[in-house]
């Protein structure tokens, strides 16, 4: 109901016609989101006799202001861990640091950089873990230190 969303919006008892409440809040919203944003909505305002009582919003895609990037991480995370990993460092994460499928794909991106621009990332990857053992977050700690080898490369 229109209530309910001027309580979502913090605005319950700044607008009281209607007509004001879905220009200056719900146009407004609609106009930022359709500049940059890659979903959007659709409203259709519903009445009960002339009163508006409620407004029904309809999701909208735009693929023209999708982020390239995230698209592309996105594909990278549906593909399988072989296509862009060397098995060695793929098992030596896997079985002696212990990340799990799902954790190399969200860092597909770091570890194939890292692969391609540290000459031994085997031998990295062994010293990052002897030094991770009593950090209270191993794993992170491992990511964050590839990271900041890679930037002292670049």
């Amino acid at each position: 109901s229109v209530i309910q969303l001027k309580e979502m919006f913090c605005v319950a008892d700044k607008y009281e016609r209607i007509n004001d409440f879905i220009r200056y809040v719900v146009e407004a919203a609609k106009k930022e989101l359709d500049e940059v944003s890659p979903y959007t909505f659709e409203y259709t305002p519903i009445k009960s006799g002339r009163k508006i009582t409620a407004i029904k919003f309809y999701p909208v895609y735009q693929p023209e202001h999708r982020d390239s990037d995230l698209e592309k991480h996105d594909l990278q995370k549906q593909i399988s861990l072989s296509w862009s990993l060397s098995s060695e460092v793929r098992n030596y994460l896997k079985n002696s640091i212990g990340y799990s499928d799902k954790e190399i794909k969200n860092n597909l991106d770091l570890f194939i950089s890292a692969q391609n621009i540290l000459p031994d990332l085997m031998g990295e990857l062994a010293l990052l873990k002897g030094k991770a053992r009593d950090k209270k977050n191993p794993k992170g700690y491992i990511i964050n230190s590839i990271k900041g080898k890679l930037n002292d490369k670049k």
